[in-house]
């Protein structure tokens, strides 16, 4: 405790230290900093904020969240005590680099050309976002939405991450969680020897997709939002798990 007498008392409160943070300083496992963080924040010694980010890619080719802890300048120096009080000095360093970092000369300003095609790529977003919710807000008339294949939903899922290639999901898959997720049903008969599969819109499903039919069987395309429910993501990480166990 003794270190903490030559600290600068100079508090920046736009500043704060996450528990990742900690955790790097120390070598402590991230758990292990949070329950600290949590049982100072009860006794009444501290204040935490508290936010989520995806963290890393697992192993199943999925981004889990992970739940952040925050504390100010002065209240990182009491978690440190109780984590690992010979550490201290490391966590002045800390926070020395990030206030240089803070202070750091700012950016030049745009130009004028730099300024005009920041104008543009902003009227460019707005176009694109105004036709999208003109799609979204016209369900009733599903003929005039964009409407895509299980295909390509899966190629938008790698695009936004949602998903990763590595998770080995296939088109196929993509149709398998429509079905558990209750947006669409299959209907399976055996034709010259071969399996074939056919799928129609359910209640659920009809705000969603347009069915289609070609020769003795139907499919159906999907707007785009479909990816972002919650009933079809619950399906599809049934389905991601399903492949490694």
């Amino acid at each position: 405790m003794n270190e903490l007498m030559n600290i600068d008392t100079k508090v920046d409160d736009t500043l704060n230290m996450t528990h990742l943070q900690f955790a790097e300083i120390t070598g402590k496992p991230e758990g292990n900093v949070r329950r600290t963080m949590g049982s100072l924040k009860d006794k009444g010694l501290i204040h935490i904020t508290q936010s989520e980010k995806y963290g890393e890619i697992n192993g199943l080719g999925l981004r889990k969240k992970v739940k952040v802890f925050t504390v100010n300048e002065r209240d990182s120096y009491i978690v440190m005590a109780r984590l690992s009080p010979e550490f201290t000095a490391q966590l002045v360093d800390e926070w020395k680099a990030m206030k240089e970092e803070k202070t750091k000369q700012p950016p030049a300003l745009p130009t004028m050309k730099e300024l005009a095609l920041m104008v543009i790529k902003v009227e460019e977003e707005k176009e694109a976002l105004l036709i999208e919710n003109k799609e979204i807000s016209t369900v009733s008339n599903k003929k005039s939405l964009q409407n895509y294949t299980p295909t390509k939903l899966l190629a938008f899922m790698f695009k936004e991450e949602v998903v990763t290639p590595s998770s080995g999901l296939a088109a196929c898959d993509i149709n398998e969680a429509l079905v558990s997720a209750g947006y669409q049903e299959r209907h399976t008969f055996t034709r010259n020897s071969q399996t074939i599969n056919s799928y129609s819109l359910t209640d659920k499903g009809v705000d969603f997709g347009v069915q289609s039919t070609s020769g003795v069987t139907n499919s159906c395309k999907w707007v785009y939002k479909i990816i972002k429910q919650e009933a079809f993501l619950e399906a599809i990480k049934e389905i991601v798990s399903g492949m490694y166990y």
